[in-house]
């Protein structure tokens, strides 16, 4: 879902400013706030793990040791960051494409919108091409596989899964909205439900497949059921938004404009609040809502804060 809405406003960006700079602002937006998160707010979330560790052995490592020594492994991970390297890359790609655009034949052009204009085509093509890009590198490389060098890091089974959504989400946003499925009064929209109904099974087929049917390993039955849950979840989501998101809410307003920033820093809240829960005697229920809502209360606070500085809004 964050793949296609991020596709979405790609080629209008594009159409507005040259490739360079439309490059040279993802750099900013995204490459600034990945290395930044990589550096300092990956250590500063998994250095419960390493206190929790020490509790048990008795061996305590300060953080500033924590931090060199994953300086000197290389970052091993970005955690949650890795989405903003991908998205990074796909956008060097995007522009790529755009720069080709040109010479692109009508013919490719009348079918985009032949496909992304008839509910039946878009779907169809859209599950179609998923189950022929996920099940096989899925089940050949694993489905949590992970692949790269250092923090630039994801998940092998499901790149081109993302990528695919990506590009469509591109497409749309190049023939335009209000031309294609996702039009505001389309069927999309009106039967956002039945999406999301669809997803639900689909979801609930594949957990039934992964824990209870075969649990060490995935099946093509599995991998499709995950694509079907994909494809549907993102549909009724979108369509839900599209049904009922029609007017300004302030408090929405607010969240709107920090989600990015919440994004970036809430995996530290996330850690250090169940750091901070392990020795209560609350339910894991109970736990898990108040990392919930702790996370989301404090991410945004923090966020809204450093958002009044102007160098700091400019990239988030």
């Amino acid at each position: 879902l964050l793949f296609f809405i991020s596709g979405i406003f790609v080629w209008q960006s594009l159409a507005r400013k040259v490739a360079r700079k439309y490059l040279g602002g993802r750099l900013i937006r995204l490459g600034l706030p990945f290395v930044i998160g990589v550096v300092f707010l990956v250590p500063l979330a998994y250095y419960p793990a390493l206190l929790q560790i020490g509790l048990i052995t008795g061996i305590e490592s300060s953080y500033g040791a924590f931090w060199l020594g994953m300086i000197r492994s290389g970052f091993g991970t970005a955690g949650p960051l890795w989405f903003l390297w991908l998205l990074l890359a796909f956008d060097c790609l995007a522009a790529f494409l755009y720069r080709v655009a040109p010479f692109l034949s009508g013919f490719v052009k009348g079918q985009l919108n032949i496909i992304l204009g008839r509910p039946a085509a878009y779907f169809g093509v859209l599950l179609g091409i998923s189950i022929m890009v996920y099940p096989p590198i899925a089940i050949i490389f694993g489905p949590l596989t992970w692949i790269g060098i250092g923090p630039f890091n994801a998940q092998a089974g499901r790149i081109l899964l993302y990528l695919l959504y990506f590009l469509t989400g591109t497409a749309v946003g190049a023939i335009g909205i209000d031309r294609s499925v996702f039009k505001t009064d389309g069927a999309l929209a009106k039967r956002w439900w039945g999406w999301v109904v669809v997803g639900l099974i689909s979801f609930t087929v594949f957990i039934i497949m992964v824990v209870i049917v075969s649990p060490m390993e995935r099946t093509i039955v599995s991998e499709i059921a995950f694509v079907v849950c994909c494809w549907a979840i993102v549909s009724g989501m979108t369509g839900l938004f599209l049904r009922y998101a029609k007017r300004r809410v302030a408090i929405f307003d607010s969240l709107s404009k920090n989600s990015y920033g919440i994004y970036i820093v809430h995996w530290v809240f996330v850690t250090w609040l169940q750091y901070l829960l392990l020795g209560s005697g609350l339910a894991p229920l109970v736990k898990g809502i108040v990392v919930f809502v702790g996370t989301l209360i404090l991410s945004w606070v923090l966020v809204a804060i450093i958002r009044h500085i102007p160098a700091v809004a400019k990239v988030i």
